[in-house]
């Protein structure tokens, strides 16, 4: 134990840690609770954002009812303004409410999508082929006539 670690330690009243090296492990949480437990947390999670973003839309458009009936009583501009500000923020809560639901279904996809797939899909971005033009010419007619006989 160095020094510092000693010191450190002593500061701040806790046990020392062992240190295997200098490489910092950080744990992942899959690791440690099981997947259905991270399903049921997510799913919960999911019902308490949902119902709470019901709520405030649902206080959000009683107060724009409010503010845009002080707005016509008092006629002025800046309870006009309040308001507006009060729509755009409420356009925004629905927008946001619809972006939980995408990115809902796009984990239930991804989810899916790996207990369907057998084996990892390889995505090749950019493809370098090493060679002359006749090569690759008698490469392309060889796949061709291969897809042919096969019947593809």
């Amino acid at each position: 134990m160095s020094k510092f670690d000693k010191k450190m330690s002593e500061f701040f009243d806790v046990e020392p840690t062992s240190n295997t090296g200098n490489s910092l492990t950080t744990s992942n949480p899959t690791d440690i609770i099981p997947h259905e437990t991270l399903d049921v947390d997510f799913k919960n999670d999911y019902v308490k954002v949902r119902e709470n973003m019901h709520e405030l839309i649902q206080k959000g458009n009683d107060a724009i009812d409010d503010i845009l009936s002080i707005a016509r009583e008092s006629e002025k501009a800046r309870d006009f303004e309040v308001a507006a500000n009060l729509l755009k923020s409420m356009l925004d809560a629905n927008e946001q409410m619809i972006n939980v639901h995408k990115k809902v279904r796009d984990i239930a996809n991804y989810k899916q999508s790996l207990e369907t797939s057998d084996q990892p899909t390889t995505t090749i971005k950019n493809a370098l082929f090493v060679g002359s033009t006749t090569e690759l010419t008698k490469i392309v007619k060889e796949l061709n006539e291969k897809d042919i006989i096969e019947g593809k």
